[in-house]
């Protein structure tokens, strides 16, 4: 099964990433991101592993989510260069992966694809 998803994750992901329009969601789920660190920063009471791991998916998601934001257009690999510079032997592909896929569904298909989280929210344009 694990073979299956990391093929299905890499079909569907593409390689860059274009933010053409509203960018008020992904911005809002930017903030959600920070949310989920600050807590996780203060939980005490976790297994350490998990505790770890979603300290983990969280940053992927929001360094990725904020880049796009700002930059307008990523490159898979240039932030994947980036996180094993910043992070060294911390980085973790699986979790990269996911979370690259997870933001690229989100730009690409409203978050059709994605399983679990909370998905990205609504923004009444105004």
């Amino acid at each position: 099964m694990a073979a299956e998803k990391e093929s299905w994750h890499k079909f569907i992901s593409p390689q860059e990433l274009f933010l053409t329009e509203n960018a008020a969601p992904l911005e809002a789920k930017a903030q959600e991101y920070k949310q989920r660190i600050k807590l996780n920063r203060e939980s005490v009471n976790q297994d350490a592993a998990a505790h770890i791991k979603e300290y983990f998916d969280a940053l992927y998601k929001l360094t990725i989510a904020e880049r796009l934001v700002r930059e307008g257009r990523l490159n898979k690999q240039e932030v994947e260069t980036y996180f094993r510079n910043e992070l060294k032997d911390k980085f973790n592909q699986e979790l990269f992966d996911n979370a690259w896929f997870v933001i690229a569904n989100y730009i690409l298909e409203g978050g059709k694809r994605t399983h679990g989280g909370t998905g990205l929210p609504k923004i009444e344009e105004q």
